[in-house]
């Protein structure tokens, strides 16, 4: 269902997209006291938290994962209570095969290794502490914080990679820096050595939510519902056409109209929002494409934890999540996302199953029927931070801010955010 603006089209802020961040600044724009008007070209809001429904079946684009202190439910009170509560547990699969901890089994990896092997990883990382960083590439800070036989072991180049669709070599070190935090704090010896011996924070851990049986659409729904009560102004499935900058600040062009405001925040992706503005750009950021296949199964799992990351140097696939896990199986059979950071070589979502099929049949992932039920492509799903990315952003960045508009999220600001309360928490002290 469309939502049309009212005739009198002026507000004080436009803000392009209906994803978290900007969900996220219409609540807190509005509080303020400011008329806002959220406007985003998919037909419901949530930006890229995408869900399908077939056959009973819910599958979903990237992570269905909230945890219960993330500030988006303070902007939303009552979102928090249509998420079910469960288990959070991630494996992954190692490069010989077997299905590990994630990232890092460090008992069976290193501690469990012979003793020559142990004292081989223990020397690397002594020697990464007293050496300068190696500040090149993201293989690196890699290499600093793992040392080079637990990189090369544990299967993060051959994740990285497919992720990406570079080798770490070629990804920027400011991106690992910033953004690959995780490695630093949770895989590697000195980290592990020093975690258990920090004390816990008092008081009772934040649980772990998934999204609704009914999808993303249905949760983000409540909270437009409660932006619309308190008078903000939606357009979904605007049909974006051009934005134009004027004297009183900027007027857009969409299938359902024409509005205007003095502010316009865009939190859609860069190369949209120049497009909108007419701007040509000769060397803009690059982002990658994600197919999702949606897949049925029947049979015998090799691995018990609902989601399953791809260390292994086979298959292109990068993650799984069992959705009937949580949501129950349907027709007895079991069902699942598999992501894949897609080349565009045009192979098709057929070939890209076969070879997951094959792959995760000779591990002995799954013993039984394997079926793909349909697939979907996600555009400007990923930046892609190689060595001139950030080089690119900032001068694209530079130019639209000239223009007047302000920029958030992931998509906006063309950076890594891994995880909607990180969004959020960015967008409200960018806004504040």
């Amino acid at each position: 269902m469309k939502h049309f603006p009212p005739r009198k089209n002026r507000y004080d802020v436009l803000v392009l997209g209906a994803g978290v961040t900007g969900l996220a600044l219409a609540r807190m724009l509005s509080a303020r006291g400011s008329s806002v008007c959220l406007v985003d070209d998919y037909p419901s809001p949530g930006g890229n938290h995408i869900s399908w429904e077939t056959g009973g079946m819910s599958f979903d684009m990237g992570s269905i994962f909230f945890w219960s202190d993330n500030p988006l439910f303070g902007l939303f009170p009552g979102l928090a209570r249509r998420c079910p509560e469960v288990r959070f547990a991630v494996q992954r699969i190692a490069p010989d095969g077997a299905v590990r901890a994630y990232p890092f089994d460090m008992r069976a990896e290193v501690l469990e290794r012979p003793l020559a092997y142990r004292l081989r990883v223990a020397g690397e990382l002594a020697a990464a502490r007293a050496r300068r960083m190696d500040r090149r590439s993201a293989e690196g800070f890699l290499r600093h914080h793992l040392g080079p036989t637990l990189t090369r072991d544990s299967g993060i180049l051959n994740y990285m990679q497919r992720f990406y669709g570079l080798a770490p070599s070629e990804i920027s070190f400011a991106f690992a820096e910033s953004r690959m935090r995780w490695v630093s704090s949770r895989a590697s010896l000195r980290a592990r050595l020093s975690g258990l011996l920090r004390r816990r924070p008092a008081g009772p851990a934040p649980r772990c939510l998934v999204r609704p049986p009914e999808g993303f659409a249905a949760l983000y729904a409540g909270a437009l519902a409660r932006l619309e009560a308190e008078g903000v102004r939606s357009v979904m499935g605007a049909g974006l056409q051009a934005a134009r900058r004027h004297p009183d600040g900027f007027e857009l062009s969409c299938a359902a109209g024409t509005v205007s405001a003095a502010r316009l925040i865009s939190t859609i992706p860069m190369l949209h929002t120049a497009a909108l503005l007419g701007l040509e750009v000769a060397e803009p950021p690059v982002s990658r494409r994600l197919t999702t296949l949606c897949c049925r199964f029947s049979g015998r799992r090799g691995f018990a934890a609902p989601v399953l990351y791809n260390f292994h140097a086979e298959g292109a696939w990068k993650r799984l999540t069992m959705h009937s896990d949580f949501y129950g199986p349907r027709g007895g059979a079991e069902y699942f996302s598999l992501e894949v950071s897609a080349e565009d070589d045009g192979t098709p979502p057929q070939a890209l199953f076969a070879e997951f099929a094959r792959t995760v049949r000779a591990a002995g992932l799954f013993e039984g029927e394997l079926e793909l039920v349909e697939s979907h492509d996600t555009e400007f799903a990923y930046p892609v931070y190689d060595h001139s990315a950030a080089r690119r952003r900032d001068a694209l960045a530079a130019r639209l801010t000239a223009e007047g508009v302000e920029l958030a999220g992931r998509q906006g600001l063309f950076t890594y955010i891994p995880s909607s309360a990180l969004a959020v928490r960015m967008a409200q002290t960018a806004f504040a």
